[in-house]
């Protein structure tokens, strides 16, 4: 999804958007992003109740999960010009 002025997109779009992916979906334990991370400011996880469970201000390119109960989460991916959400599945 894309929230830019209330527009709302799928993950794919997103990723044709920023040119940024997240995988493996689901996941055990790590979180890998590929594409231009550069253009990152930080990362959100949010569990289904909406609350924050965790944020990272840097080193995007992996991310450990490995501490997060097993549920469905939202990872909100800020940019200087966009926010994008993507739900995974953290096994």
């Amino acid at each position: 999804m894309f929230d830019n002025n209330g527009a709302t997109l799928s993950d794919k779009d997103f990723r044709l958007l920023t040119g940024i992916s997240v995988y493996p979906n689901p996941t055990k334990g790590m979180l890998y992003l590929k594409g231009e991370i550069s253009k990152l400011q930080n990362i959100e996880i949010y569990s289904l109740t909406g609350q924050r469970v965790m944020e990272v201000k840097s080193n995007f390119r992996a991310i450990n999960v490995e501490n997060l109960r097993s549920a469905i989460y939202f990872v909100k991916l800020n940019t200087n010009v966009a926010t994008g959400t993507i739900k995974i599945v953290k096994e």
